[in-house]
């Protein structure tokens, strides 16, 4: 039976929060991971810093970007693919992420969200 791990963690210099469940089985890792703002800070500079964060995530569990979906207003998705663009570097295939268009929700700290399945490279 595959060994399910939850955890959530506010990398020190990220304003973003990552919540990461981990499924382990004998021959594959799986990851699913929901990034979302730590703080009202928005910006590339918050994007790119979350990629950074994830980029060094994926290198320490061996793996790559199955599916990935951005939940962005549509004044944002530009420059969120453009930093993402930047930050992922050798961890782009090439395919570009699903983007769902949100409005502003006037509750919490705003700014895109990511959802990330990644699978260990040996799988």
């Amino acid at each position: 039976m595959p060994e399910v791990t939850h955890h959530s963690t506010a990398p020190q210099d990220s304003p973003a929060e990552f919540e990461i469940r981990t499924v382990e089985s004998s021959d594959v890792t799986e990851l699913y991971i929901n990034i979302r703002p730590a703080s009202s800070s928005t910006g590339p500079e918050q994007v790119e810093s979350a990629y950074d964060h994830l980029v060094g995530l994926l290198r320490e569990k061996s793996a790559r970007i199955l599916s990935e979906r951005v939940f962005a207003s549509p004044k944002d998705a530009r420059s969120v693919l453009i930093s993402r663009n930047a930050a992922l570097g050798a961890f782009d295939d090439g395919v570009p992420p699903t983007m769902l268009a949100v409005p502003p929700s006037g509750v919490g700290p705003e700014g895109p969200r990511f959802q990330i399945h990644a699978v260990s490279e040996g799988a």
